[in-house]
């Protein structure tokens, strides 16, 4: 059951009318709720849920390795890419990932505090801080090589729109 996974740990939902794409369990800010960040194409989706007791979902074990593409978009902050969803923020107190919440009529922005793997209500990073608009992430597993790594989603940020 969502309820009974780890913050930081990879799933997918099992229950009819849900995408089973991957997600990252969670932790959020308001008791007794559950949350799942899920990747698009251009995106990060934050969803709170209520009913984590009652959602099952495929658990994997293995550990969660963010590679950011040193080559891709990159900047210090206030810039281009700094308001766009799904960037990977670099701070002396930690990284980030820049999330839409789930079904908002508007932009509504959160943070992935990807060391406690927990969502913090949004506030600007402007000091010290280096965006990355690229990145991949992978499961890794203890028995199994790094090149056999299993790649779970990459992202590009679409610059300029």
């Amino acid at each position: 059951m969502l309820s009974e996974c780890s913050p930081n740990q990879l799933v997918r939902i099992l229950r009819t009318g849900f995408d089973a794409k991957f997600a990252l369990v969670c932790d959020v800010p308001i008791q007794n709720k559950r949350g799942l960040v899920s990747f698009g194409e251009d995106d990060a989706v934050f969803e709170m849920f209520e009913d984590a007791d009652t959602i099952s979902v495929l658990a994997y074990g293995g550990e969660l390795v963010w590679e950011l593409d040193q080559e891709g978009p990159f900047e210090p902050p206030i810039r281009e890419i700094f308001s766009k969803t799904g960037c990977f923020f670099v701070t002396n107190g930690g990284a980030y990932l820049s999330l839409q919440r789930a079904h908002a009529q508007r932009k509504n922005p959160a943070l992935l505090n990807i060391e406690k793997g927990c969502v913090e209500p949004y506030r600007e990073l402007t000091q010290g801080v280096a965006i990355f608009g690229s990145w991949k992430l992978f499961l890794e597993e203890p028995e199994r090589p790094i090149e056999s790594r299993t790649k779970i989603t990459e992202f590009c940020v679409k610059a300029g729109g």
